[in-house]
Parts: structure tokens; C-alpha cells; sequence
């Protein structure tokens, strides 16, 4: 009903994929012609430039040196999920108990997550950075 209203009242629509693009085609019934595609803005060139040695001491000093990394950028608002990742995390850790989490933004949640991670024990597992230079970036996820 949503999208039925969105399609009507809007004359452009943006997706940040063709994956996206065609999801909204295919299962959103959006006309092929309001849509289009605007990707993700990210210089992935900046990752493959940081240096092993980089890497390695940024990542030591933020104690997650010699571990599997996953992460986020982002403003820590309801929406993102961040809550659901946090939680989701506790499984990956029965598998990966080494496997660190990096949360990089800043937002309303902030607090309330850092609880969270605390409340589930992930305090070792879940880092929640604030936000942080766009030049650390691509050290910290490569």
C-alpha cells in the first residue's frame, strides 16, 4: 500500500544499486522509468593503498590486531540495525571467538548500544569508535 502511494506521488525514485533498481521493478511494482540508480559513494582505491604496516598499528592500537573484522560506517540511528548486529554478534563469536566488530558513527543510539554490548558480554568483541578520521577508515576494515 506504501509503495503504491510512493509510486503515484513521486516522479523520480533513487536506488543505490541496479540490485536495488531491479527489486523495486520487479517486487515494489515501480515504473522501470522513475528509477534511478545513484551507487555508493565509497573510493574503494583508498583500501588497497594502506600499507601492511599501517594496518597492523592502527589495529593494535585499538586492540584488534591478529583477528577476523567486520564493520560499519555510519550514523547510529534505529533504522541502520545496528541493535540487530550487535545481537547477531554473540553467534558469530560461539563460531569466531576471536572476530572483531568495529561500529564507526555517532547518533543518538550510541549510548545505548555501548550498554548493550556490555549487558551481552561483547565487550572484547564489539568496538564502538565514534566517529573517526575518514583517513583511518580503510585501515581499520581492511
Amino acid at each position: 500500500m506504501l509503495n503504491h502511494f510512493v509510486n503515484k506521488r513521486n516522479s523520480r525514485i533513487i536506488a543505490i544499486s541496479n540490485a536495488v533498481r531491479d527489486h523495486c521493478i520487479n517486487h515494489e511494482g515501480i515504473e522501470t522509468g522513475k528509477l534511478e540508480v545513484f551507487h555508493n559513494s565509497i573510493d574503494l582505491e583508498r583500501f588497497s593503498l594502506v600499507t601492511e604496516m599501517e594496518k597492523s598499528r592502527l589495529r593494535q592500537k585499538h586492540g584488534i590486531h591478529g583477528c577476523p573484522v567486520v564493520g560499519t560506517v555510519g550514523r547510529l540511528i534505529d533504522i541502520k540495525g545496528h541493535r540487530h548486529l550487535i545481537e547477531a554478534w554473540l553467534e558469530v563469536v560461539k563460531r569466531y571467538n576471536t572476530a572483531s566488530l568495529i561500529i564507526v558513527g555517532e547518533g543518538p543510539l550510541y549510548d545505548e548500544l555501548q550498554s548493550r554490548v556490555t549487558d551481552l558480554g561483547l565487550e572484547r568483541h564489539v568496538k564502538l569508535f565514534g566517529n573517526r578520521p575518514r583517513s583511518e577508515i580503510p585501515a581499520l576494515f581492511r
